[in-house]
């Protein structure tokens, strides 16, 4: 287990125009982070893919739940930033730290 964070806690009304981050699970119960948005298609509050690009199931783990991924640790501070609206998104692109046309 990498952090033990509880800061990950969801707010007691969630704003269905935003997204969050939240610890999910793998197939082989490693955790990771994922985006936590409504989807008005179905009425319901779903969860991506890891940040870290990995398959992850559906649903949100509790907000203490610790990560086990690396690659999403690392990535976590970056998408909060930019969640929050504190940096050009842009600034965590591989491409464009390559210097590439966007």
């Amino acid at each position: 287990m990498l952090t033990e964070q509880t800061t990950r806690a969801l707010p007691a009304q969630l704003d269905t125009s935003r997204r969050y981050l939240v610890p999910v699970a793998d197939e082989d119960g490693g955790t990771h982070l994922a985006l936590y948005a409504y989807a008005p298609r179905v009425s319901a509050w779903v969860t991506g893919a890891g940040v870290c690009g990995t398959t992850t199931q559906q649903g949100a783990l509790p907000a203490a739940t610790p990560l086990t991924c690396r690659d999403c640790e690392a990535l976590e501070e970056g998408y909060r930033e930019m969640l929050e609206g504190r940096t050009d998104p842009h600034r965590y692109c591989p491409a464009c730290n390559r210097g590439e046309q966007r």
